[in-house]
């Protein structure tokens, strides 16, 4: 919601994302949660392309920023 905010925009590829998509997804990227007392706290997603990685996405709470869990 903070890029969406930042952008004046909810028309962000996130926030259209289906569960179908998400799904299919799972076969190609690797996922992670990140959580701390059952709580989600991050999130996010990365894959192998040729040499190179690559971040498809990465989500961490707001009051959670700046904890270096997105480092």
């Amino acid at each position: 919601m903070q890029e969406a905010l930042a952008n004046d925009t909810l028309d962000l590829e996130p926030l259209r994302d289906t569960l179908d998509n998400l799904r299919a997804s799972m076969s190609t990227w690797q996922l992670w949660c990140v959580r701390r007392h059952g709580r989600l706290v991050a999130a996010g997603r990365a894959g192998a392309h040729g040499r190179a990685s690559l971040i498809g996405r990465l989500m961490v709470a707001p009051d959670q920023a700046r904890n270096g869990i997105g480092s």
